[in-house]
């Protein structure tokens, strides 16, 4: 099927990218960053072109279970990517990022079997044209937050270096040679990408809020994955909160960023397997 091709085709395209931005880490040359950054364009056309295809032969928009959420979660985390680089102009983090996006694309493509990649027709309780406005916002949200993960990873690693040169009395690298970010530049991308992502998780708790009202006459249930969901939000809020209130910046916000990020994966993967493991009834749950 084209959209099974496309998706293929990104997922080599994305491991190529990642390496265009390992070598631009290591060692940077204008001709990288303009390569890496055309193959993440290119990735995001092939993933958002597959997604299309598999919407409009199903008929439906391609959101309505764990493989299509996956493929929309990954197309989201470049395209928050693409937009970070641009709004900061620091494109050697994109190995982090879209490494964390390559390593998201091995599952809908790897672990989940092609009897499950069939096109099944919506439950009633999905048709509705909040659909898209709920999963699409949290899709987006996600985005952002793995790119902020990937964020994190790379001021940790450049702490790491720091601290390894500083023990070893060895001098610093002159900046006009230094490919890497300085810890700064890095915190302020980290910063930057849960900015992106935060707005987008109120949307969607609000949208699903409102589509609750309207499905089952309550805006809130507590439902498992109700709860995980406002638990990433608040996750989040505190980052934004220990940034701008406290003045936190650095180490500490990297690694809230990366639990936050780890709420994001158990709420997204892990969450469905607890509730049918322990026989909760969910309505996230399909």
């Amino acid at each position: 099927m084209p959209d099974d091709w496309l998706f293929i085709l990104a997922f080599w395209g994305l491991l190529a990218t990642v390496i265009a931005y390992a070598v631009q880490l290591l060692v940077y040359r204008r001709w990288a960053g303009w390569l890496s950054s055309g193959l993440a364009v290119a990735v995001l056309l092939a993933q958002g072109g597959g997604l299309v295809a598999r919407g409009l032969r199903a008929g439906r928009w391609p959101l309505t279970d764990v493989y299509e959420f996956t493929l929309a979660f990954v197309a989201a985390t470049v395209l928050m990517w693409l937009l970070l680089e641009r709004w900061t102009r620091v494109g050697a983090g994109g190995a982090f990022a879209l490494g964390i996006a390559f390593l998201l694309d091995c599952y809908p493509l790897l672990r989940v079997p092609p009897a499950r990649r069939a096109i099944r027709p919506l439950v009633p309780a999905l048709r509705s044209a909040w659909l898209p406005l709920h999963v699409g916002t949290a899709a987006l949200a996600y985005g952002a937050f793995a790119v902020a993960a990937g964020a994190a990873l790379l001021l940790l690693v450049r702490w790491a270096v720091e601290r390894r040169r500083e023990r070893l009395m060895l001098p610093a690298t002159p900046l006009e040679a230094d490919p890497w970010p300085a810890l700064d530049v890095c915190d302020a991308v980290l910063y930057r990408a849960v900015v992106l992502g935060y707005p987008w998780m109120s949307l969607a708790l609000l949208c699903g809020a409102v589509w609750a009202q309207m499905a089952w006459g309550r805006y809130w249930n507590w439902d498992i994955k109700e709860t995980w969901s406002l638990i990433i939000w608040l996750v989040y809020t505190l980052f934004l909160h220990l940034r701008l209130m406290r003045g936190w910046r650095g180490l500490r916000l990297a690694l809230l960023a990366l639990f936050g990020f780890g709420t994001v994966l158990f709420t997204l993967w892990g969450v469905s397997g607890l509730a049918r493991a322990v026989g909760l009834q969910s309505l996230h749950v399909y």
